[in-house]
């Protein structure tokens, strides 16, 4: 029977386990490291137990501990010190190439047998293995992110099991054939192949140029260290806990080493007992490590993991406490074993993946230098003063800091929350100081002076921006000359000078606020109106009805009220006027409206979005829900936006926008979750909806990477990219509709943090969701945005056959098209589904489905000017509902090769998007014609004389093939560029791009 490739068991071993495809070589490398420095400290470890027990005398371990503690936290100083200094590439391979050799000398001094060596090898044994143990996992942590952190940290872990398990079935077998001495001999050469595999992994330890630049002593990294501890409750709490669980390490390592060494009389014997226990440990270590580390990491997170470590002593100590021998202690040691190899490491070292950058190494290393061995000191210094007390003692001892331990882990996991969460802000959000506009007072003199001699200046802006800055000091004298300047010629100063004399003189009002009232600006008469109703001089408001500007006779209306305003208001709402309806509505929410009533019908209804908007607002006062309901709907994003703002003010309104939210179309949905976010809280309506959207947005990522490469026409690339924008529009909503108002200040920054194209931050940001999100909607919608991308899962026919069906016309009427350009045997399919489809979209398209090319000599439909104008690049993040809109606007060009399109000089008035053919810009000069540029399809041309409200300044012609363009005029333009800022965007990046060609 054939075997399998190698390469296939890889990938289906690593597939079970949870590792992606592009994660593979990676983690195999690293999980080699862990195998092979793992397996030295099997060796090692069972070496200087052996050689210390049976050649020292398990009496003097006590002190060993003392000394072992202080010796580790030198090394590991030393270690962290190296790292920040010289970088992860180049010290974590001499760590453990030094370490092979100093195991080299260690057994070069065994073999000369003198006494203190056995004290030295087991001392140097734990430093060794700490400094080893804490080079793997620093180089696992500079190759992965936060996120990738909690799915691979656990098979790294176990790899490293294993390797200890297979290290310490070889201890017996060694110690028996070649003598306990050659242990040591097999852990050299094991740490070596560690230093080769560091030196292949380090390939993926991004270049760190101020690491490598050396800067910083020892010091300044401890209180750099030290300060990052201080600053963080979480850290604060971890080198707490760390110092505790190495005491209770070390009292149960000295309670197991007692009874081993009591219990045997062979070295041999000895050494085998360590081997085969450790190997079992090692092994139920791994099944554990495999089979529930990730279960309980994703269950109960990785506080609560942690947690399981001081409950394991904690019932050691008790059981110890009941009954001590060899059985009790081999078993307590083994559980400790798997908790801490398993579990407590893992977890542990996962929670710094909160510090970021070269901070994380540096952390990890101080942690395991200072607390873990300031624990281990105490450790030692415990067992010494304890000493000739009853064992039982010791056990009671261990059970208290055990306790107290378990007090503290719990009280870790609200601060591991908030550490994500700061962490996260830290990497998302800029803060940017906004300046201060304009003078404020106190001025100092030589500023007044300045001031002052401004009054007079020949600039408009500068006299308003003066006077304007003077009066905001309250001195009247400064200003004395301030009435001249209501007879100023710019309008602009006018109204300062009246604003000033109203501030400052406000008894004078009958004499400058009737020279305001009868000025030639209409904006200065609207506000001397307001100024005489502010102070109750009513009589001057009643010339202002029969104003010719309807702006002023609809500000009067407003302030004049009963049935004399009640009429003019009306006159103003029936002639449908946008600058009088706006001044009206405009007015009304300004002061209340003195009890008009409105007929909002009209309104509602007009052309200008800005109107609808003014009266959304005006309706949003007397809450007409159903008319507000209606308008979630709008064309307009102001308008929707400002409906469900309105109706979120009132809880018949919040009714509506939560029906809207469960069943209203894309534009309702999106107006009424960005009105109700945040939620008080959320109700099981609205997890439904988010698990249902989170589901859907997981299809149609299906969908798209079926299309991806599928070699498709523009069309299919299209309704790919389409598929991608829909599924980005769910996961945002997702996201949202997580927020309540105990989250709304992070889910803004995880929502922006889970599309950024930074590893690191989007782990941070995924952490932070999966620890404030619902779980109910997480189970659905982690998958989807965790995810790299792997291969389709689907024909891309089979895809346009699923999108034929769906129930948004865009997607349908894109995928019956897709599939009558690739394969002809599916137009019966095609046409029997459009038949049956009601959306006019589809209609649309029927008669023409295999015909829909540029070449269509019967002209451009919707589809194609909708699909011409997104390659245009202001227009290329408009959704295609928008781009229809525009598209049904616009007009088809059709020109001959050579034919005139713009002339140098001649008034914009419109622009053209490129479908096919050629645009020549050129420009005359001393009777030579030069061409300046040349566009193409998916480029705009004319767009800039639109902008600037000015004249051409080149001709433009069509190109040698002729030109074929959709012609967008210059009120549709704007108008899109008023409702829609990504277009505003674009355009800015054609206008950048074509200056950067010019220069």
């Amino acid at each position: 029977m054939a075997t399998k490739h190698p390469g296939i068991v890889t990938r289906r071993l690593f597939g079970a386990v949870g590792v992606r495809q592009d994660e593979r070589e990676l983690a195999a490398w690293v999980v080699a490291l862990f195998f092979a420095t793992q397996a030295s400290h099997g060796l090692g470890a069972n070496a200087a137990d052996t050689l210390f027990f049976s050649r020292f005398g398990v009496e003097e371990l006590p002190t060993m501990i003392v000394l072992a503690g202080l010796a580790v936290m030198v090394i590991v100083l030393a270690h962290t010190f190296g790292l920040t200094s010289k970088g992860e590439r180049r010290w974590l391979p001499l760590v453990a190439g030094v370490s092979a050799l100093w195991v080299v000398a260690e057994w070069v001094g065994v073999l000369l047998d003198t006494p203190v060596v056995y004290a030295i090898v087991w001392v140097s044994t734990q430093a060794v293995i700490m400094l080893t143990f804490t080079m793997m996992w620093n180089a696992a942590g500079a190759v992965v992110t936060t996120r990738q952190a909690k799915r691979l940290f656990p098979l790294f872990a176990t790899a490293g099991v294993v390797g200890g398990t297979l290290g310490n079935l070889a201890t017996g077998p060694i110690s028996t054939l070649f003598g306990t001495e050659s242990l040591l001999l097999g852990q050299a050469l094991l740490l070596s192949s560690s230093a080769l595999l560091v030196i292949r992994v380090r390939g993926y330890i991004a270049i760190d140029p101020k690491a490598a630049s050396g800067e910083g002593s020892i010091g300044d990294q401890l209180r750099q260290a030290v300060g990052s501890i201080r600053s963080s409750r979480l850290l604060r709490l971890a080198a707490v806990v760390a110092a505790l669980t190495w005491v209770l390490f070390y009292l149960v390592v000295f309670s197991f080493s007692e009874s081993v060494a009591n219990s045997f009389d062979s070295e041999a014997a000895m050494a085998g007992f360590l081997g085969v226990f450790s190997s079992i440990a090692t092994a139920v270590t791994f099944v554990v490590g495999l089979v529930l580390a990730k279960r309980l990491f994703a269950r109960l997170g990785i506080v609560m993991s942690l947690l399981i470590l001081p409950v394991v002593y904690a019932a050691g100590f008790a059981v110890w406490m009941v009954e001590f021998d060899l059985p009790t202690a081999a078993l307590v040691r083994g559980l400790q074993w798997v908790a801490l190899n398993a579990l407590g490491a893992t977890a542990f070292t996962a929670l710094f993946n909160v510090v970021t950058g070269r901070r994380r190494a540096q952390i990890v290393s101080f942690m395991t230098a200072v607390p873990a061995q300031i624990g281990t000191v105490v450790g030692g210094l415990l067992l010494l003063t304890v000493e000739g007390i009853p064992i039982s003692a010791r056990f009671s001892i261990g059970l208290g800091v055990s306790g107290l331990a378990i007090g503290l882990v719990i009280a870790m996991r609200s601060a591991y929350v908030d550490a994500i969460l700061g962490s996260v802000r830290k990497g998302l959000i800029g803060v940017f100081d906004v300046p201060t506009q304009g003078v404020t007072s106190p001025l100092p003199g030589e500023a007044v002076r300045i001031l002052e001699r401004h009054l007079s200046d020949e600039s408009p802006q500068a006299r308003a921006f003066a006077l304007a800055s003077l009066a905001r000091i309250d001195d009247g004298a400064r200003i004395a000359n301030a009435p001249s300047y209501l007879r100023d010629p710019s309008p602009e100063v006018r109204i300062v000078a009246f604003e000033a004399l109203c501030r400052i003189n406000p008894d004078g009002f009958r004499d400058h606020g009737r020279a305001a009232l009868e000025d030639e600006s209409p904006e200065l008469r609207v506000r001397g109106l307001r100024y005489a109703a502010d102070v109750g001089l009513d009589e001057l408001l009643h010339g202002a009805l029969d104003d010719p500007d309807v702006r002023v006779r609809a500000v009067a209306a407003v302030l004049i009220g009963g049935e004399t305003g009640q009429s003019v208001a009306d006159d103003i709402v029936q002639d449908g006027g946008r600058s009088g309806i706006s001044a009206l509505l405009d007015e009304v929410l300004r002061s209340g409206g003195t009890g008009l009533r409105l007929d909002l019908a009209r309104p509602l209804c007009h052309e200008h979005p800005g109107v609808r908007e003014l009266a959304v607002r005006v309706a949003g006062r007397v809450g007409d829900s159903a008319v507000l309901g209606r308008l979630l709907d709008d064309q307009s994003l102001r308008v929707r936006r400002a409906a469900a703002v309105a109706l979120a003010g009132t809880p018949p309104g919040r009714g509506v926008l939560l029906e809207a939210l469960q069943t209203g179309t894309v534009n309702q949905t999106d107006a009424a979750l960005r009105a109700l976010v945040p939620f008080e809280s959320l109700n099981e309506d609205v997890v439904n909806w988010a698990r249902g959207e989170a589901e859907r947005a997981t299809r149609l990522d299906d969908l798209a990477r079926a299309l991806i490469d599928s070699g498709g026409s523009e069309a299919a690339d299209y309704l790919q990219r389409v598929l991608m924008s829909r599924v980005d529009r769910l996961e945002q909503w997702v996201l949202m509709s997580m927020t309540t108002v105990d989250t709304e200040e992070i889910m803004p920054v995880v929502r922006k943090g889970v599309s950024v194209d930074d590893a690191e931050t989007r782990a941070q940001a995924i952490e932070a969701l999966e620890t404030v999100g619902d779980r109910r909607v997480l189970n659905v919608l982690l998958p989807l945005i965790d995810a790299t991308g792997g291969p389709p899962g689907m024909e891309p026919r089979n895809a346009l056959r699923e999108l034929c069906t769906d129930f948004d016309p865009w997607l349908r009427a894109l995928a019956m098209r897709c599939l009558s350009e690739r394969v002809q045997s599916d137009l019966s399919h095609i046409y029997e589904v459009a038949a049956a489809d009601r959306s006019d979209l589809v209609q649309e398209i029927v008669p023409s489905l295999s015909l829909m090319t540029i070449e269509n000599p019967e002209g451009l439909g919707v589809m194609d000017r909708v699909i011409a104008l997104q390659r245009v690049t202001m227009f290329s993040d408009l959704d295609p509902e928008d781009l229809e809109l525009l598209a049904r606007s616009t007009s088809e060009l059709t020109l001959e090769p050579g034919e005139k399109i713009y002339s140098e000089g001649t008034e914009g008035s419109e622009a053209l998007m490129i479908v096919d053919g050629s645009a020549i810009v050129s420009v005359t000069r001393d009777g030579v014609t030069r061409v300046v540029n040349r566009y193409g399809p998916g480029e705009s041309v004319g767009e800039l004389a639109l902008l600037r409200s000015g004249v051409r300044s080149a001709d433009v012609h069509a190109g040698d093939e002729g030109l074929r363009a959709v012609v967008i005029t210059k009120t549709d333009l704007m108008s899109t560029l008023e409702e829609r800022p990504p277009v505003a965007l674009g355009m800015l990046a054609t206008l950048a791009d074509r200056i950067v060609e010019e220069t």
